[in-house]
């Protein structure tokens, strides 16, 4: 969470690098208002970055500083490139298992097969290819349109998860309130009938 001086301090920057940014008292008591629910450090961080965009002429405004902040966050969980999803879904072992033969021997002296369950690198890879079908996706007859669908899909969550990554706290509880009385009036509509 931001304090007021730490959200004050990053619209005094941005009053420094854009002299056309007027960074009134209002202004100030908005941006806090609207970016106080990010870490203090990811605020600052993802404020120097939309300042050092090139061709930026004017401030970010909070929508692009929380847009911003989410990119960060993305790509400091390590959440895989669309090409790089691809190549993992197109690779993993379709039996969810890795097998490998150890050195060690059985009394029989048979090798003794090592097996580890098959670990996605990040859990939206694993939601879209097995949304999608995995593990009998892709298919090889049909790779081009399987890859088409793969991106397309995989490109609107990671969208979906950035989006819900700087949701506004007041938004989620909105949210979150609105489903829960819906779930208790769908609850209440079954049980008076």
């Amino acid at each position: 969470m931001s304090n007021q001086i730490e959200v004050s301090q990053v619209v005094a920057m941005l009053g420094a690098a854009y002299p056309n940014f007027l960074a009134t008292k209002e202004t100030v008591s908005v941006y806090y208002e609207l970016l106080k629910d990010l870490p203090a450090d990811l605020l600052k961080a993802a404020s120097l970055k939309c300042c050092a965009e090139n061709g930026r002429k004017f401030a970010p405004s909070v929508g692009e500083i929380r847009g911003t902040a989410s990119e960060i966050n993305a790509m400091a969980s390590g959440v895989p490139s669309t090409l790089e999803a691809w190549n993992e879904v197109c690779n993993a072992p379709r039996s969810g298992e890795y097998r490998r033969a150890t050195d060690e021997k059985t009394e029989e002296g048979f090798y003794i097969i090592e097996v580890k369950q098959f670990d996605w690198s990040h859990h939206l890879v694993k939601k879209v290819a097995e949304l999608l079908g995995w593990p009998n996706f892709p298919n090889p007859e049909n790779e081009s349109t399987d890859r088409a669908h793969f991106f397309r899909m995989y490109e609107a969550e990671i969208n979906k998860a950035m989006e819900y990554d700087v949701q506004l706290p007041e938004v989620e509880r909105y949210i979150e309130d609105k489903r829960q009385a819906s779930a208790i009036k769908q609850l209440t509509g079954r049980l008076t009938k």
